[in-house]
This record gives structure tokens, C-alpha cells and sequence, in this order.
């Protein structure tokens, strides 16, 4: 597997990258278990999302943890919650 570097827009935050044929990961892989650092951090709401996210890239899905359910939520035309994580 090629790496593949990110690059941040300074002014959006966005980090991105411009291979259309490759996978995008995040971190160095395995993390130990007293790790403190490396991992994916995503947005999180009090309760299930409403809004429809205006700034996702077609082929790509909207993500956020939700509070007060312990799931994750998935914009796919629509809000779908996971089962309730543990």
C-alpha cells in the first residue's frame, strides 16, 4: 500500500488529497493500549442530527457520534443511527 500524505486547507481545516484510485487511513495503524495520541477524532451532537450536511463530497457519507444514544449517526440521504455501542 502506497502512503498516501494529507494536506489541510489552513483556512477550512479540510485535509484532503488528491489519488482517486487509493485508500485514505488515518494514523500509523496499530495503537497501543495506553496510547494517548493517534487517533481519529469526529464530531459529535447532543442528540440525532437533523440538518442535512451541505458540504460532503458525492461518494462520501457525513459522520457523528451521538450523545445521548451512544450511536453513531450516518448521513445517506437521511439520518441512520448504529446500534448503541457499549
Amino acid at each position: 500500500m502506497t502512503k498516501q500524505v494529507l494536506q489541510r486547507n489552513n483556512l477550512t481545516g479540510e485535509m484532503s488529497h488528491n489519488d482517486t484510485d487509493s485508500s485514505t487511513v488515518a494514523g500509523n495503524g496499530l495503537l497501543g493500549v495506553g496510547a494517548t495520541k493517534g487517533f481519529l477524532a469526529i464530531p459529535t451532537s447532543a442528540t440525532t442530527p437533523t440538518g442535512v450536511p451541505a458540504d460532503v463530497p458525492p461518494g462520501y457519507v457525513a459522520l457523528a457520534y451521538c450523545l445521548d444514544s451512544n450511536k453513531l449517526a450516518i448521513y445517506d440521504g437521511g439520518w441512520v443511527l448504529s446500534a448503541a455501542l457499549a
